[in-house]
C-alpha cells in the first residue's frame, strides 16, 4: 500500500507560478503547483501529439477566439506557453493569460494525459479556484466522458479525488460519489452522506439539489 500511495499525485495549482519560464526538459507529470506547465505541454506536443491536440481543442471550445496553444522554445533552452488569438496579430505570452485560462488548460491536461503518464490517483485541491462555473461543468463532463470511454475499452480509469467548498461542483456529481470530511472533537472524520436515507429521499423528490444540500449544511462538513 505504501508504494501505491507514493505514486499518487497531488495538484494545488498556483497561477502565478504557472506563468514562469521553464527549462527545456522532458516532463512526465504536471507538478503539484503547475509551475512546469510549459515543459509539460511541450512534452505532450512533441511526444504525444494526439493528446495535446485534444487538450488544445477543449481549450478552444472553452475560450472564444483561442486558436492555438504554443509551447514556445527560446534560443537559451527555455520554454514558455503562449496562445494565438483570433483577433490579435501576435501570440499572447503566458504572463498575460488569465489565471482561469491557465487552470482550465492544466486541469484538462490531467484528464486527457497519456496513459503512461497517469498516476493511479490524482488529488486536486479546490479545482473551482479561478474558474467560471461553466468551465468547471465542462471539465466535469470531460472527465466523465473520458472515464466512460476507458471503461468501454476494458481499461481502468485513473481515479481523481477533488476537495471542494463549491456547491456548483458538488452539484455535478451524485450522492454516491461524495465523501464529507468533518472535524469532531479535534478528530478528522470522513463519512458518506449516501448512507442517510432522508437525503436520498430529498434528492429523489427533486426538492433540493445536491449543491443546495451542501450549502445548507445538511450534508455536514
Amino acid at each position: 500500500f505504501s508504494q501505491n500511495l507514493a505514486s499518487w499525485q497531488s495538484h494545488r495549482l498556483v497561477p502565478q507560478l504557472m506563468k514562469q519560464v521553464n527549462l527545456v526538459s522532458r516532463a512526465t507529470f504536471l507538478s503539484e503547483r503547475g509551475d512546469n506547465l510549459a515543459a509539460w505541454l511541450a512534452t505532450l506536443k512533441t511526444s504525444h501529439s494526439e493528446n495535446f491536440r485534444r487538450i488544445e481543442q477543449v481549450a478552444r471550445d472553452g475560450f472564444q477566439g483561442l486558436q492555438e496553444l504554443i509551447p514556445e522554445l527560446t534560443t537559451v533552452q527555455t520554454t514558455f506557453l503562449s496562445s494565438r488569438e483570433k483577433f490579435l496579430t501576435r501570440p499572447v505570452p503566458v504572463w498575460d493569460l488569465a489565471d482561469g485560462q491557465l487552470c482550465f488548460i492544466a486541469l484538462a491536461s490531467l484528464i486527457l494525459m497519456p496513459d503512461e503518464f497517469a498516476a493511479p490517483v490524482h488529488c486536486v485541491e479546490e479545482p473551482e479556484n479561478h474558474l467560471h462555473p461553466r468551465l468547471l461543468s465542462t471539465l466535469v463532463e470531460l472527465l466523465k466522458q473520458t472515464q466512460a470511454t476507458i471503461q468501454d475499452e476494458s481499461g481502468i480509469p485513473t481515479q481523481i479525488f477533488a476537495t471542494t467548498h463549491s456547491p456548483h461542483l458538488v452539484d455535478q456529481f451524485n450522492l454516491d460519489e461524495l465523501v464529507v470530511i468533518d472535524k469532531v472533537e479535534g478528530q478528522t472524520r470522513c463519512g458518506r452522506p449516501s448512507d442517510k436515507k432522508h437525503l436520498r429521499d430529498l434528492l429523489a423528490r427533486e426538492e433540493l439539489g445536491l449543491g443546495e444540500l451542501w450549502y445548507s449544511g445538511a450534508l455536514g462538513g
